[in-house]
């Protein structure tokens, strides 16, 4: 009996997919199923893969899609009551899938969600919460962020995504986490939490979600769903500052106080915000957001409030200082 599908989207991760893998395969429950996707990858991966002989390991080969597509082929493949997505240059300790699913079947939850860790490329290891507090409001919390909308850190039963026909948008790259996991908060009854880590998050400086080029605009698609997903549903109004916070969460707060190379995408961010911001200072959550940063955000916010290469100038004297502070 299949209890969990692991789900792995694999695209060109062939250092990363072995440690992943063997995470995956190593886990004390035994009653799953590990079912790789490999994106038409065009590196070592497949055979990387194809060299673990496992009968929980199904592996799929599709042409390449992106990430949506193959977690829509990976989801379509699995049997296990809970679906746990694990990308494929990611890893997860040997008690996650044992612990969270224990918590589902002892309390019928829809969703379990765990904390992470965020290792970044030079041996960082920061604590990531994936639930700050729940409310009897999950689709609130979800919206306000104390649930953070990605999937690495959730247990889902699988009948949340079929019995709402909820797919992956496979024109969607960037902000498709946040999309889906809103969706699926909708519609869950009962949502539980470990407050523990589990899933190690690798921070690629070349993944996707760190690379600001023409997908980042995909993030405005996303919101435009999900404003007419609130408004299919009667509940638009009823949110609407809820929506209106987590829209300037993840199009402009998290887009704006990063340095990166090319400034013309995010000079483009930052010009679209700044056309909403007084709505955004008239937002209650908004404000309560920004109350929850620590003071060098909120300062730096504040010099991008007031022009945005004021902000960029403050960005690189930060990195010089660390830089400094580093040596």
């Amino acid at each position: 009996m299949c209890k969990v599908s692991i789900i792995i989207p694999a695209y060109n991760v062939s250092a990363y997919i072995d440690r992943c893998l063997r995470s995956a395969l190593n886990q004390t429950m035994q009653e799953i199923e590990i079912i790789v996707v490999n994106d038409g990858s065009t590196d070592s991966t497949p055979e990387i893969v194809n060299s673990f002989k496992d009968p929980r390991l199904i592996i799929v080969n599709k042409v390449n899609g992106g990430l949506s597509s193959a977690r829509r082929a990976g989801l379509a493949q699995a049997k296990g009551e809970y679906i746990y997505q694990l990308d494929g240059d990611d890893w997860v300790e040997k008690d996650a899938i044992f612990d969270m699913y224990q918590l589902a079947s002892a309390q019928d939850l829809d969703i379990v969600i765990a904390d992470a860790y965020v290792d970044d490329d030079e041996g960082g290891l920061l604590y990531f919460d994936g639930v700050t507090s729940l409310s009897s409001d999950v689709f609130q919390d979800i919206l306000l962020t104390k649930i953070t909308p990605n999937f690495w850190t959730k247990l889902i039963r699988k009948k949340v995504y079929t019995d709402n026909e909820i797919f992956y948008n496979d024109k969607i790259a960037i902000g498709e986490d946040i999309l889906v996991n809103v969706q699926l908060l909708f519609y869950t009854k009962k949502v539980g939490m470990i407050k523990k880590a589990y899933l190690h998050y690798i921070q690629r400086k070349t993944s996707i979600s760190k690379v600001y080029n023409e997908k980042m605009y995909q993030i405005f698609d996303v919101f435009k769903e999900l404003k007419l997903f609130l408004e299919k549903n009667n509940i638009h109004e009823k949110y609407r500052q809820e929506f209106e916070c987590l829209e300037y969460i993840h199009t402009y707060f998290f887009r704006i106080l990063v340095d990166v190379k090319d400034t013309k995408i995010q000079k483009d961010f930052y010009d679209r915000g700044q056309k909403k911001y007084a709505e955004y200072l008239n937002n209650p959550f908004v404000i309560t957001f920004l109350e929850t940063r620590n003071k060098g955000e909120r300062k730096l916010e504040k010099i991008f409030r007031i022009n945005y290469y004021l902000g960029r100038f403050r960005l690189k004297i930060i990195k010089y200082t660390d830089k400094i502070r580093n040596r």
